[in-house]
């Protein structure tokens, strides 16, 4: 609803699984991006406040356009449903989240 593509960005995170907290996922309307502390960031989660997890994203999809006409994402018009981002916990211990 911003008139403008939005874009979601996988920042740290390979198409590994890797137990790691040195990521981020960004909400922005810049096209690219390359650290965590990026300036223009309409929405940001924070790799380390969770600890514990087991992370990936999807290979093809790094970062995501998010249409600014109908507000869906852009999967290379792939009709299919992806897993963009799965993870799991480390074998054995429960993730550790923030209050």
């Amino acid at each position: 609803m911003r008139g403008t593509d939005v874009y979601l960005h996988t920042i740290g995170l390979t198409s590994t699984k890797t137990l790691t907290d040195n990521w981020c996922l960004i909400a922005t309307t810049d096209a690219t991006i390359t650290d965590c502390d990026h300036s223009n960031i309409l929405y940001k989660v924070d790799g380390s406040q969770m600890t514990g997890l087991n992370i990936q994203r999807h290979d093809s999809y790094a970062t995501i356009r998010i249409d600014k006409m109908n507000g869906q994402p852009d999967f290379n018009n792939s009709s299919l449903p992806i897993d963009w981002i799965t993870f799991e916990k480390e074998s054995g211990k429960a993730p550790i989240y923030p209050l």
